[in-house]
């Protein structure tokens, strides 16, 4: 049985959990890791939200898509084989904005802790990191991160991994959680061949 990452965000749901270990059972709005991403959108969505950012073209991004049946996520952003015809995801990101009366970087930080809890306890064998505060690395981007990881490899800090990430946003009128899914080829991608 998969375990809908939005029960992560809702701990009141009814359904009862199992203790997983493979990032496989884990999804963001009806979408996991190895799955296609035409079971969800067209071709021409995804290619019409398609992002070059990376100098290797082993990977690209569809940053920005949503459905009308979110009911979490304000948008996800997938990384995704650019030569694979199936469209399968290796990497997936859910965004939840905090804006106007509720931009307090404090309830992101409260959902985000409501979030580790929960994923402690589903994902017991995953090696949790520590909890780090940063700048953002980007030249002239003053947003502050607050961000924890989940390892489901322990040998290998670049193998399959869940992220939590608050964003303390100085650029725009809202902050964001983002939860952040990668397999093992994603992240080593990422951190070896994308910049």
């Amino acid at each position: 049985m998969r375990i809908f990452i939005a029960a992560l965000v809702f701990i009141f749901s009814l359904q009862s959990w199992t203790k997983a270990d493979d990032i496989r059972d884990f999804e963001i709005e009806g979408m996991s890791i190895g799955d296609s991403l035409l079971d969800h959108f067209s071709e021409e969505e995804i290619l019409s939200k398609k992002k070059n950012w990376f100098k290797s073209n082993k990977f690209s991004v569809a940053a920005g898509m949503v459905l009308p049946s979110f009911e979490i996520y304000d948008s996800v952003q997938i990384g995704y084989k650019i030569k694979d015809k199936k469209f399968l995801i290796g990497g997936l990101e859910g965004y939840i904005f905090f804006s106007g009366d509720n931009k307090n970087i404090k309830n992101c930080y409260k959902k985000q802790n409501e979030i580790i809890d929960e994923i402690s306890n589903l994902f017991p064998n995953a090696k949790k990191g520590e909890k780090k505060t940063f700048k953002h690395p980007a030249p002239d981007n003053e947003n502050m991160i607050t961000n924890i990881s989940f390892y489901f490899d322990h040998s290998d800090i670049y193998g399959d991994k869940v992220m939590l990430a608050c964003t303390d946003r100085k650029d725009v009128d809202y902050n964001n959680l983002i939860v952040i899914l990668r397999s093992e080829s994603y992240s080593k991608f990422l951190k070896y061949e994308a910049y």
